[in-house]
């Protein structure tokens, strides 16, 4: 059978009683400032881009860039691009 609860030993957690409300003419004015967290964003110079390719096309891509010196993406894509110019590609 369980033990009756003993409530008296509740009061060692009574509140103190609040402190007065200030008025509303002793309220601040101006909200203070919030502290913001550092930005997400990505420096401005930095961009992102999503290509939707088959999957064969995606992969011939990875390995263009594996093979090729172990190039980042963005690095091939600028080789890409540089040799496409030179090329008869701009016309």
């Amino acid at each position: 059978m369980p033990r009756p609860l003993d409530l008296d030993r509740l009061a060692a957690f009574t509140t103190e009683p609040a402190a007065p409300k200030m008025q509303e003419s002793a309220l601040p004015t101006v909200p203070p400032t919030p502290v913001r967290w550092p930005s997400r964003e990505q420096a401005p110079n930095d961009a992102q881009v999503s290509v939707k390719a088959p999957g064969a096309v995606i992969n011939r891509f990875r390995t263009l860039c594996e093979i090729n010196g172990r190039r980042t993406y963005a690095e091939m894509l600028v080789l890409l691009m540089d040799r496409w110019e030179e090329g008869s590609g701009q016309g």
